[in-house]
C-alpha cells in the first residue's frame, strides 16, 4: 500500500515517548553513566529537580541529538525520503510526563534549528500513575490534541499522517485508532526496517443513523464532565434511554463514580463527527428580562431561594416566563423531564428546601424534543442538580455502582428511583402518624375529660339515690 503524496505538503502528527531518553546512554561517556541514570530515574519518578542542573543535561542530550537517535526523529526522516516529500511540518503530542515533556523540548528545539515549524502539545491528564486521570482526563485529551491537529493541518492545506512510531503503547493505539475513523493515513517505522509501513486504512466507522439517534446523549454526558462530579446521573441517563429507547448505542459509555461518563470510544466518535453535529442553540426569547418572571403568590410562602432560583432561571436566554404552581410535601428538588409534544417549550421545575417544594412551570422557546431536551439539560446544570437529588434520601449502592456490567444501569436506576420514591413515601406517611399522634392525643385528653364527668354523674346519681333511699326510710318510719 502506497501514497501518492510527492507535491502534496504534509502534516506529521506524533506523539513523543522517551526514546531520546533512553538511547541516550548508548552515546554518552561511561564516567557520566552513573550520574545520568540518577538524573533519568529523579525525572521518571516525578522527583523535584534543579533547573539549572536539568538545564545541563538538557544541553548535554542536544549536543548529541542527531536524525537517527531516536523513533520520533528517525521515522519522520524514514517517511520524508520515502516518499520524497518536498514539504513538511511537524506536530508533537507528548503525554504529561516529566521525561516526555522534557523530550519534546529537545527535539522541537532540534526541528526548529533545521527550519521545520513543529507545534507542541501536551496532552494534560496523560500520567500513567495508576489513577483514574488517566482515563479520565488522558485519553479524552489525547484524543482532542489528535483531532485539532488534523483539523488544523488541513485548514493550513496539509494533508494530515499519522505517525504510530513514537510515543508509549496507550498513545499509539488511540492515534492509530483515530486514524482510522476519521479517514487519516497512519504509517509505523520498526528500527529494523528500512522504510516506513503504511497501516490499512480500517473501516472503522459509525452509521449515520445510530449517530444521529446518539449524539444529542454523547453531547450531554460530555457537557457533565465540566459539572463538579463530572458524571452524568444513571437516573437521568436511564430516563433519557427510556424515553427515546436507545438500545445499540452502549460501547460509547462506561460507568465512573457513581454515574454515567464517555467511553474512550465515545470521546474518539463524538471528536470524529462533532463538526457535522455542531452544538444546537435554542432561539433566543424576546421577552425582556424583568417581564420572564410571573410568580404571583406570596413570597413567604415558598421554600427558602425560590425568587433566587427563578431569577437565575429567567437569565437563561430561551426562557420566555417562570412561574410557580402547586406546593408539595417533598425534599426533593428536581427538573420533571416530561415531554409533551402539544407544549414543547413547557418545563417544570420543582424546586425545595428541607420542609416543602413548589412546582415552577418554565416557558422556553424549545419547538420540539431535542430542544427540549437541551433546554432542560441547561437548566440542571444551572441549578447543579441531577434530575433527582439521591443524597437526601439514600446512602448511594456503591458497590454495585462500580460494577463493569453496563446492564446494571437501568437496574440501579429503578432501584434508587424507587427507593428516593418510598422515601418521600415514608416522608408522606410520618407526618400524617405524627398528625395522627397529635389528634390521639387531643383524644385521649377529651375522653378524660369525658370520664371525669361520667365519674363526677355516677357519683351524684349515687348521692341522689342514696339521698331518696333514705327519705322512702323516713316516710316509711312515719
Amino acid at each position: 500500500m502506497e501514497l501518492n503524496i510527492r507535491d502534496i505538503p504534509i502534516s506529521i502528527i506524533a506523539a513523543v515517548g522517551t526514546s531520546l531518553l533512553t538511547q541516550y546512554p548508548k552515546h554518552c561517556d561511561k564516567n557520566e553513566l552513573k550520574e545520568y541514570n540518577s538524573f533519568f530515574k529523579n525525572l521518571d519518578n516525578s522527583i523535584s529537580i534543579d533547573s539549572s542542573y536539568q538545564k545541563q543535561w538538557k544541553k548535554k542530550i542536544s549536543k548529541n541529538i542527531a536524525w537517527e537517535k531516536c523513533a520520533e526523529l528517525n521515522s519522520i526522516l524514514c517517511f520524508i525520503e520515502h516518499y520524497k516529500v518536498k514539504e513538511y511540518c511537524i506536530k508533537l503530542i507528548s503525554s504529561d510526563t516529566p521525561p516526555a515533556k522534557f523530550s519534546s523540548e529537545i527535539i522541537v528545539e532540534f526541528l526548529q534549528s533545521k527550519g521545520i515549524k513543529t507545534i507542541q502539545q501536551i496532552s494534560e491528564g496523560l500520567i500513567y500513575d495508576g489513577t483514574d486521570r488517566f482515563s479520565r482526563r488522558g485519553f479524552p485529551a489525547l484524543i482532542t490534541h489528535i483531532k485539532l491537529s488534523i483539523d488544523l493541518s488541513q485548514s493550513e492545506g496539509f494533508l494530515p499522517i499519522i505517525n504510530a512510531t513514537p510515543g508509549f503503547k496507550a498513545e499509539t493505539s488511540i492515534m492509530t485508532l483515530m486514524g482510522a475513523i476519521t479517514n487519516t493515513p497512519v504509517f509505523y517505522m520498526h528500527e529494523k526496517m528500512d522504510r516506513p509501513f503504511l497501516l490499512p486504512a480500517m473501516p472503522v466507522s459509525l452509521s449515520q443513523e445510530i449517530w444521529n439517534r446518539w449524539k444529542s446523549l454523547v453531547q450531554a454526558v460530555k457537557r457533565k464532565d465540566l459539572t463538579e462530579s463530572g458524571t452524568m446521573s444513571a437516573e437521568e441517563f436511564s430516563g433519557y434511554i427510556k424515553q427515546h429507547q436507545l438500545l445499540d448505542g452502549e460501547f460509547l459509555f462506561e460507568e465512573f463514580d457513581n454515574g454515567i461518563t464517555l467511553s474512550t470510544l465515545g470521546y474518539i466518535f463524538q471528536e470524529a463527527y462533532g463538526d457535522s453535529t455542531p452544538e444546537l442553540k435554542l432561539k433566543k426569547s424576546k421577552t425582556t428580562l424583568e417581564n420572564r418572571i410571573v410568580i404571583t403568590k406570596l413570597q413567604h410562602h415558598f421554600p427558602k431561594g425560590t425568587m433566587g432560583v427563578a431569577k437565575n432561571i429567567a437569565n437563561l436566554y430561551f426562557v420566555e416566563s417562570v412561574a410557580s404552581k402547586e406546593f408539595r410535601d417533598s425534599s426533593a428538588t428536581r427538573v420533571l423531564s416530561r415531554y409533551n409534544k402539544e407544549s414543547p417549550g413547557e418545563i417544570f421545575v420543582q424546586w425545595a428546601d428541607d420542609t416543602k417544594s413548589v412546582i415552577l412551570p418554565v416557558k422556553t422557546t424549545a419547538s420540539n424534543e431535542l430542544e427540549h431536551t437541551i433546554a432542560r439539560q441547561n437548566i440542571e446544570e444551572l441549578l447543579e442538580i441531577d434530575s433527582i437529588d439521591l443524597e437526601k434520601t439514600f446512602q448511594r449502592p456503591e458497590k454495585l455502582f462500580k460494577s463493569k456490567q453496563f446492564q446494571l444501569i437501568n437496574r440501579l436506576a429503578d432501584f434508587s428511583e424507587q427507593i428516593v420514591s418510598n422515601a418521600s413515601e415514608i416522608e408522606s406517611l410520618n407526618k400524617q402518624i405524627s398528625k395522627l399522634t397529635d389528634l390521639n392525643t387531643i383524644l385521649e385528653k377529651e375522653i378524660s375529660s369525658e370520664k371525669h364527668k361520667s365519674d363526677q354523674l355516677q357519683t351524684d346519681l349515687d348521692s341522689f339515690a342514696k339521698k331518696s333511699f333514705i327519705e322512702k326510710i323516713r316516710y316509711l318510719l312515719k
